[in-house]
């Protein structure tokens, strides 16, 4: 998973500063702007981005692999998912990787750890999934802003305490942004009608506004 980020680009949310590929922060600013009235404001950073591009004219960013298969190694309970904040939460919470950003910040902080011993210069947020639509599974939809808040933060004192300890090689922390585990709506004509409910429900712009 290792890429040339060649098209990367820094932008701010919530004053955290992160990263998205040029073409998909671009489309999803206009979006968010002209489409949805500002639901999601994306600031790109300029000075950070002249920044990457200079050290891009001379080496290449490594960025970090994949979260989730990582999570996996550790064969985690259902104790560890619920941690002491949702101990007594009404709904099973295994196989929610995305609120070990509260539960299990020890195991999030190792991988991002492992991932920056191995050279990575930009790692990704464990937020794939910390979205209105998915959480909901987990009845967690209400904790989106703090779930994503927490990764971002935690990542971000991680990148940083690296780079302090190197201060020749920035690290730089990127967003990392799933497809939900919904389908937007393309038909209402499905042959299963409760499904066809669910799906009309789903649109473009709702699903833009659970982010």
């Amino acid at each position: 998973n290792n890429v040339l980020c060649a098209n990367l680009v820094p932008f701010e949310v919530c004053g955290v500063t992160l990263c998205g590929y040029a073409d998909s922060v671009a489309v999803y600013h206009e979006f968010a702007i002209n489409d949805f009235n500002g639901a999601v404001e994306l600031t790109v950073n300029a000075v950070v981005f002249e920044h990457i591009g200079h050290i891009l004219n001379e080496r290449i960013l490594v960025l970090d692999g994949a979260m989730g298969t990582m999570i996996q190694r550790y064969a985690l309970d259902e104790a560890v998912f619920r941690g002491e904040y949702f101990a007594y939460h009404n709904t099973p919470l295994l196989g929610c990787y995305d609120v070990l950003n509260i539960t299990a910040q020890h195991i999030i902080s190792d991988i991002h750890c492992a991932y920056l011993d191995a050279g990575a210069d930009i790692i990704t947020t464990n937020t794939f999934n910390a979205n209105a639509l998915s959480l909901a599974q987990y009845n967690l939809q209400e904790y989106v802003t703090e779930i994503n808040l927490s990764a971002a933060t935690l990542a971000r004192q991680l990148a940083d305490r690296y780079t302090t300890l190197t201060p020749d090689k920035q690290r730089w922390v990127a967003g990392s942004v799933g497809p939900t585990t919904l389908n937007c709506s393309t038909s209402g004509g499905h042959a299963d009608k409760a499904f066809a409910l669910l799906a009309i429900k789903i649109t473009f712009p709702f699903a833009i506004n659970s982010a």
